[in-house]
C-alpha cells in the first residue's frame, strides 16, 4: 500500500491490494511543512525528524474506499497485525509507522 502525497492534493491510496508493502511516497522537492499539510487526517510525521510518518488506521481503512469488502479489510487486518508484532505501531495512536519516499 502506498499513501502518496501531493502539494494541494488530499492524500491517496496506491496500490491498495499489496499487503507486503507499506509506505508514504512524497516529491522530492516537498518540506516537512508540506508533507504535515498534505498528511492532513490521515496522519503525522514522526516526532524524530527523520522520514517516517505516522498512518492512522481507520483513515487508512478510509483512503482505501473498502469499508464493506470483508476480504480487503481481513488482509489489512493480517498486515497491521505483523507491523505490530514488528514494533510499527505508535503504542499511545495505535498509527502505523510508514517509510516516506521521496518520487
Amino acid at each position: 500500500m502506498i499513501v502518496s502525497l501531493d502539494t494541494g492534493r488530499s492524500a491517496r491510496l496506491d496500490d491498495a491490494d499489496n499487503f507486503r508493502a507499506f509506505k508514504v511516497t512524497a516529491p522530492k522537492n516537498m518540506d516537512r511543512a508540506a508533507l504535515a499539510a498534505a498528511l492532513g487526517s490521515v496522519g503525522r510525521l514522526h516526532e524524530d525528524g527523520s522520514e517516517h510518518a505516522w498512518i492512522d488506521e481507520a483513515e487508512l481503512r478510509k483512503l482505501s474506499g473498502r469499508a464493506d469488502d470483508k476480504a480487503w479489510n481481513d488482509q489489512a487486518s493480517a498486515m497491521i497485525d505483523y507491523a505490530k508484532r514488528s514494533g510499527w505501531i505508535d503504542p499511545a495512536t495505535g498509527a502505523i509507522r510508514a517509510h516516506i519516499e521521496r518520487v
